[in-house]
């Protein structure tokens, strides 16, 4: 009896050594392949990852560390169901562990339950318990949603918020950039700009970082020099032409000879029509020589190439759009300070005036999504 029952023991022990040996684990609690997948996973060998990743979930199920990074690796790969069922198994097991939040809610997004995925990534980033760090990534999901549903400028504010908490979040200045390109209307520069600051922060040579640098900002290069290119006239401009005609006119203004000022910057625009100086000072000066509507419109229509001439100016954008406001085109106005808030986004001014124009072109959960944002921004300053 004794005999038999020792015989089936080391049968049983046998079957047990076999079925870890099989499993990969060698007695482990697979953390040696977890480590395997994450150092397969940082050079992107993601078949390799994928399979220590399961090696160390059979080891051990309840693993929430190998199933979030099993989650991660399936969705890299595309198998979006898969992931969502490993990383429901880790919430279970750990429903406030930030990693696993922040995985839930990507896979969530990538299978485009964005409900659920806007309601993980709100918990986090809400909860001020959370390190900035957490809440900007939390933050920066949000507006990856929220641009997916096309909602550009919540998505926007929800960017800002997770670059004010984090201005090292790379996946902040990535989207935004992809936003300012794709959601907003020939927001070059400012896409420019955050594609520049994506790249110098990325520490990741991945294929987004390769679009960026190949593709994106070239682009963007290409498309602003076209667009200046295209003016009229440019083809024979003179900026030396240009340069004197504006000291003319500076020199007429201070003598008072105002309508003689004016000509001057007139061809003064028209010698160098990429003239930033020629088309700021005619603004300034046809009110005074023509005080009448018509001039209030040919000095918003001058203010309007200036801003073109150099769109990340906020001064000339705010003069724009303060100008546009008061004289009814309140939709104009609404696009000016949306730009100067994308060369600022703290500006206080160009947040009120945001949001008195969405009012008055019936915007209003927009008016107050921005409403909302200024008034933190008021109450961290205190």
């Amino acid at each position: 009896m004794t005999n038999f029952s020792l015989s089936s023991a080391l049968k049983a022990l046998s079957a047990f050594s076999l079925a870890v040996f099989i499993a990969g684990c060698n007695g482990g609690d697979g953390s040696a392949q977890l480590a395997e997948s994450r150092a397969a996973y940082a050079r992107r060998d993601l078949r390799t990852a994928e399979k220590q990743a399961v090696k160390a979930v059979k080891c051990n199920p309840r693993n929430v560390d190998a199933l979030v990074q099993l989650a991660r690796v399936d969705i890299d790969l595309g198998r979006i169901p898969d992931a969502r069922k490993t990383i429901a198994k880790a919430l279970e097991l750990e429903p406030d562990a930030s990693d696993v939040v922040l995985t839930a809610a990507e896979a969530a997004y990538h299978g485009r339950d964005y409900a659920f995925a806007m309601l993980q990534y709100r918990r986090l980033a809400e909860d001020a318990a959370q390190t900035p760090e957490v809440r900007s990534q939390a933050y920066a999901g949000i507006g990856v949603v929220q641009m997916s549903v096309q909602e550009f400028d919540i998505a926007r504010i929800a960017l800002f918020r997770a670059i004010r908490l984090n201005r090292r979040n790379p996946a902040a200045w990535y989207h935004l950039g992809l936003l300012y390109r794709d959601g907003f209307d020939r927001y070059y520069e400012a896409s420019r700009e955050a594609f520049n600051f994506y790249v110098r922060l990325e520490q990741t040579a991945d294929i987004h970082m390769q679009k960026v640098q190949r593709s994106y900002i070239p682009d963007l290069n290409e498309t602003i020099n076209r667009k200046a290119a295209s003016r009229p006239g440019v083809a024979d401009r003179n900026s030396e032409k240009a340069a004197a005609l504006i000291a003319e006119a500076e020199g007429l203004q201070k003598k008072g000879q105002l309508t003689k000022a004016r000509k001057k910057y007139e061809d003064a625009l028209a010698a160098d029509p990429l003239s930033h100086k020629a088309a700021l000072g005619l603004a300034v000066i046809i009110p005074k020589v023509e005080k009448t509507p018509a001039g209030a419109k040919k000095q918003l229509d001058a203010y309007r190439t200036a801003c073109a001439l150099q769109p990340t100016s906020t001064s000339t954008l705010m003069t724009t759009a303060n100008l546009a406001f008061r004289l009814g085109f309140h939709a104009v106005a609404q696009d000016y300070y949306s730009r100067a808030l994308a060369t600022d986004p703290t500006d206080l001014a160009a947040l009120d005036g945001i949001v008195k124009s969405c009012r008055k072109v019936g915007k209003g959960n927009i008016a107050d999504a921005y409403q909302a944002y200024r008034d933190e921004l008021v109450a961290k300053r205190k």
